[in-house]
């Protein structure tokens, strides 16, 4: 064997095993998640939500779910960010808030600032986070503010409970067990939560598809692979750049005619997105996850969602009894 054959064999197997560790690696990452730190006894009574935005946005589609401090006659709000698989803190607002109350201290963690044992309160239920890190996000925060917005709960709140959002009515019910006339009446399906994250089998033009779903998303209704998007498009385009975890993603969207259903319910869906991931691991993990794209709050506005984690099922309902009433 030749020298330069030796050194092309050599090569090829280098590059072998390096992709083959780098999709392990961004695989793990996509199936993985934090130890849930969140400690709380699902009341099972309805907490009202209202629509806002965290961000820059001026859509005003993600759910703030209103909280209380110890100390603090303030009403704060976390965000309902089902996109993400653990509870975070905002920076800017969390030194808002020890500077006025003095009783919150910042410690140095393993990637950053946390907060030990923070407690709040969400309707009737104390909810703790035992170790809470704290994120440098671009979150403005002012007393004055309406919705004064200090951080996010992610899906390590659904993951020992089921969640029942009432869109219409702005409800959200958090529970150990599904009340026995939903589970009478609704018809669930199976889901995928590896990772903590919320993957929903649905159709998209009647054909078979799983979308991520993104609580926190605001600028879309439905995202998709660029092929999917331009053979279902059905008008003019337009762009626009959101800000995602210190990145800018490039969001094209158009009308669109495509039917969506879920759990074997039409949702109304009028336009669809093609989201231009900035690092190549976005990418991957999309592809990794045989998802089709991801779906947020906007095409279940007129229904109830049911996430049973525990059980790994849901179900979509349209035109029933409200979620306190259950």
């Amino acid at each position: 064997m030749s020298k330069r054959m030796r050194l092309f064999l050599v090569a090829t197997l280098a590059l072998t095993v390096s992709l083959f560790l780098g999709y392990r690696f961004i695989k793990n990452q996509f199936s993985s998640a934090p130890d849930n730190q969140l400690r709380f006894k699902a009341s099972g009574e309805p907490v009202s939500f209202v629509w806002g935005s965290a961000g820059h946005s001026t859509s005003k589609q993600q759910i703030l779910l209103p909280i209380t401090l110890a100390g603090l006659p303030d009403t704060l709000y976390m965000l309902l960010d089902f996109g993400i698989p653990n509870t975070i803190l905002y920076q800017q607002p969390i030194d808002s808030l020890s500077a006025r109350l003095g009783s919150i201290t910042q410690e140095s963690g393993k990637r950053g600032k946390v907060i030990n044992n923070f407690i709040v309160k969400l309707g009737n239920t104390q909810v703790t986070a035992q170790i809470a890190p704290i994120l440098p996000i671009d979150q403005p925060f002012d007393w004055q503010q309406k919705h004064k917005i200090i951080g996010a709960f992610g899906t390590d709140l659904l993951e020992y409970h089921a969640a029942i959002m009432d869109f219409p009515r702005q409800l959200l019910v958090l529970t150990k067990e599904i009340p026995a006339m939903l589970q009478q009446t609704a018809q669930f399906h199976a889901f995928q939560f590896s990772g903590r994250r919320i993957l929903l089998p649905g159709n998209l033009n009647e054909e078979s598809a799983t979308f991520m779903y993104d609580s926190g998303a605001e600028d879309f209704q439905l995202s998709t692979n660029q092929s999917t998007f331009n053979r279902l498009k059905t008008g003019t385009e337009y762009q626009s750049t959101i800000q995602s975890w210190g990145y800018n993603i490039t969001t094209t969207t158009a009308p669109t005619q495509a039917s969506l259903s879920l759990a074997g319910t039409a949702l109304p869906l009028t336009q669809i997105s093609y989201l231009e991931w900035p690092k190549l691991t976005q990418r991957m993990l999309i592809r990794m996850a045989n998802m089709e794209g991801m779906v947020s709050n906007q095409p279940f506005k007129e229904s109830i969602l049911v996430l049973d984690a525990p059980k790994g099922q849901f179900a979509v309902i349209s035109n029933q009894p409200s979620a306190g009433n259950l």
